[in-house]
């Protein structure tokens, strides 16, 4: 299977979420801030797509690994630069879209969680790595990785540190084989994930 790494659009971003969706929808974090099996995998592709729009195509970059035979998506990587603003109507236009989702019953619930994530940044210029997922069909042949890849080296270029919040001990793994260093555990499991993790300026 041969990949190329492109920069996504605002038209890729629906067909991204789904990935997110399907790839998260058993994930024990995820699981707590959007609780409920009805609609789960149209519910979080809302979120998803919802997060997209106001985070990482606000500012930042939308990674996607294709195959280069029939275009398909088998990877997608979402991340945040330091200078990402989100406008105030742009959040108010996708919140009956979280709403929706997450339903008013576990709203307060998800709030919350996403307070944590916040107040676990840190406060300085940094790269947000927010997702990261790799299709079923294509796990196990290095796509995460080079997502990973293709991303740092903008940042290393940058001379800027980046972030983000592991939420398994398997992805936990492969970020601290790009540097990453677990930080903060923020105790929303049972095995009390996720960690947040940081990636220091690389020397020279």
């Amino acid at each position: 299977m041969t990949i190329a790494i492109v920069q996504g659009e605002e038209a890729d971003l629906p067909e991204v979420a789904g990935l997110f969706a399907a790839a998260f929808r058993d994930d024990p974090v995820i699981a707590v801030m959007i609780p409920g099996e009805r609609n789960r995998l149209q519910r979080l592709t809302k979120v998803f797509l919802s997060e997209l729009r106001t985070g990482a195509m606000a500012g930042g970059a939308v990674d996607l690994a294709r195959r280069e035979d029939d275009g398909r998506l088998v990877g997608a990587a979402a991340w945040e630069s330091p200078d990402r603003k989100t406008s105030s109507w742009a959040k108010v236009r996708e919140l009956p879209r979280v709403v929706s989702a997450v339903g008013l019953r576990h709203l307060p619930q998800t709030l919350r969680t996403l307070d944590v994530f916040a107040k676990s940044r840190p406060d300085h210029a940094h790269w947000y790595l927010v997702d990261i997922v790799v299709g079923e069909e294509a796990r196990g042949l290095g796509i995460g990785s080079r997502l990973l890849n293709h991303r740092l080296e903008v940042v290393d270029e940058a001379g800027l540190p980046a972030y983000l919040e592991a939420t398994t001990l398997g992805s936990q793994r492969l970020y601290e084989r790009f540097g990453f260093t677990a930080k903060e555990w923020l105790h929303m499991t049972e095995s009390d994930y996720p960690v947040t993790m940081y990636r220091e300026i690389p020397e020279g």
